[in-house]
């Protein structure tokens, strides 16, 4: 009786092989962040460059706590694809066009400049992308959730509709209708109320910075300096 020992070993190496990619995508490339609001990031992605991995993917909501030349580490976003997170973070934006492999930045206006974990067309490659980040955990006394819904201006009168998302000491808003958002500013808190303060990083000609957003359980307000008011916040 003769075994078939090569056929035998190939099936073990296959077994191994793949046991070895599972274990490396868990540990080399962790799962994304789960229960927690997420932007997708949406095509068609720009190259980046002539040539190269790198790929643009605008996220003006998050400009406010994007990076930049005085704060090159400031944003704490992840890029997701798929299940998993990308990175390394806050890469040399010539090292995800020649080396990619998941390396990303998120550059101010640019938005996220990313590469596909293989380096593969992220128009063509099938995968989901996301920017996502974990709420604030050390010191955090805000809330973390998101919340939509609408807030209106007294004078002139307007209703315009709003995205607000919050990581503890901070978060982002975004006026889709008005083209301007930004980032907010945790400042307070009584124990039922949340306040934040609001900066405006685009869309500064169509809005007004300075506004003052009051959260709670049961209704978010924003001074614009008018009072806006809309639906209950939906938080963890």
């Amino acid at each position: 009786m003769r075994l078939n020992l090569p056929v035998l070993g190939g099936a073990v190496a296959v077994i191994v092989v793949f046991w070895l990619t599972g274990f490396a995508l868990n540990v080399l490339m962790p799962l994304c962040p789960q229960g927690f609001p997420a932007i997708e990031l949406k095509g068609p992605f720009q190259r980046h460059g002539a040539d190269g991995a790198a790929y643009l993917a605008a996220a003006p909501s998050l400009e406010g706590d994007s990076d930049s030349s005085e704060r090159p580490a400031r944003s704490t976003h992840l890029v997701c694809e798929n299940r998993y997170v990308l990175g390394p973070a806050h890469s040399l934006h010539t090292d995800i066009s020649a080396k990619g492999r998941g390396r990303f930045s998120h550059w101010g206006a640019d938005g996220f400049i990313f590469s596909a974990s293989d380096n593969t067309d992220p128009n063509s490659n099938g995968r989901t992308y996301l920017a996502t980040r974990l709420c604030d955990e050390v010191q955090a006394a805000g809330l973390c959730g998101s919340w939509s819904g609408a807030v209106s201006q007294q004078d002139p009168a307007a209703l315009y509709p709003v995205e607000m998302r919050l990581y503890g000491n901070g978060g982002n808003t975004a006026y889709a209708s008005a083209g301007c958002g930004g980032r907010l500013e945790f400042l307070r808190t009584d124990g039922t109320s949340y306040w934040y303060q609001e900066h405006i990083s685009y869309g500064e000609d169509k809005c007004a910075t300075g506004a003052l957003s009051r959260c709670g359980p049961l209704h978010p307000q924003t001074t614009v300096p008018g009072t806006g008011h809309g639906p209950a916040p939906v938080l963890p």
